[in-house]
């Protein structure tokens, strides 16, 4: 068992020391016209939906009245 602890404590400090490595030596690509690198597009889009929620009150801790938003089939009213 303390193999295997050391081996994933191990594994974690190489993965860490080489994604240091990789932006240390500029193999990082910087320019705009450059690809993103991979998953920077899920983590952005992430990011800018969780702010998108909390912003327009979805995340809140009080519900909102769904008779306010309308739905697909019938338009939004104003009544309580």
């Amino acid at each position: 068992m303390k193999q295997f602890i050391f081996g994933f404590i191990a594994a974690l400090a190489l993965i860490a020391v080489g994604g240091l490595a990789y932006i240390k030596l500029g193999l990082a690509p910087v320019a705009t016209a450059s690809p993103p690198l991979p998953f920077e597009r899920l983590i952005a889009e992430t990011a800018l939906q969780a702010r998108v929620n909390k912003e327009a009150g979805l995340n809140s801790i009080f519900p909102q009245p769904a008779r306010l938003c309308g739905t697909c089939d019938r338009p939004a009213t104003l009544t309580a």
